[in-house]
């Protein structure tokens, strides 16, 4: 089942213009429009992870940066959210989490362009307002 699920994004990879392929560990990087989006399959867990990192962390005003991501996850982010991966990369991402049992291309294809989307939307903003 594992590898039938890599099989699987790879072909939606490939029909999306010769994107990809994942590597071994299951992930690839894109670039969509200024967006850099990380693909992960993780066939063990039964998931698809989709993200974008859009900011560093700021040294000041994190409490006010953790409440603008709060009241945009829950208003302008879609099927998407936003999140901080502080331990490892100490940025912040735009999300997408699905399960890969029943996923089709559409849904792929729309799930990067909703990733791609938000953080192309917001990158700069989030920027200017908390550097």
């Amino acid at each position: 089942m594992a590898t039938d699920y890599i099989k699987m994004v790879n072909g939606f990879l490939q029909k999306m213009g010769n994107l990809g392929p994942l590597g071994p560990d299951g992930t690839c990087v894109l670039r969509r429009g200024s967006a850099v989006i990380l693909v992960g399959v993780l066939p063990q867990q039964n998931l698809l992870v989709i993200s974008s990192p859009i900011m560093d962390l700021p040294a000041k005003n994190r409490l006010a940066l953790y409440r603008k991501l709060l009241e945009l996850n829950n208003a302008a982010t879609l099927d998407t959210f936003f999140a901080i991966e502080d331990d490892n990369f100490n940025q912040v991402f735009v999300m997408l989490r699905r399960s890969l049992q029943g996923l089709d291309y559409n849904e792929f294809q729309r799930a990067l362009g909703m990733v791609g989307a938000v953080a192309d939307s917001f990158d700069d903003q989030l920027i200017a307002e908390f550097r």
